[in-house]
């Protein structure tokens, strides 16, 4: 099992969104994030931007680089909002 369907495996609403289970208004998709408007947004523009690899939030909050720079998949995925 690869670590992006071992993520999609798991039973999170962010999981089934990745899966197609739950559907979602999507503004954005590439091979590294999904980019899909926020069902009770916060402010009038509210944006969720997951990654299709899971991201273990010690290491992310190390700075490792994890294959891809998140930061810069979230600026690519914002940038293609309308």
């Amino acid at each position: 099992m690869t670590t992006r369907e071992s993520f999609m495996a798991k039973e999170t609403i962010f999981g089934r969104i990745l899966k197609g289970e739950i559907p979602c208004d999507e503004l954005y998709s590439d091979e590294h994030c999904i980019a899909f408007r926020d069902i009770q947004p916060q402010a009038p523009v509210h944006i969720l931007i997951i990654p299709r690899k899971e991201i273990a939030f010690s290491k992310c909050s190390r700075g490792t680089r994890l294959g891809i720079n998140a930061s810069d998949a979230g600026v690519t995925a914002a940038n293609a909002v309308p």
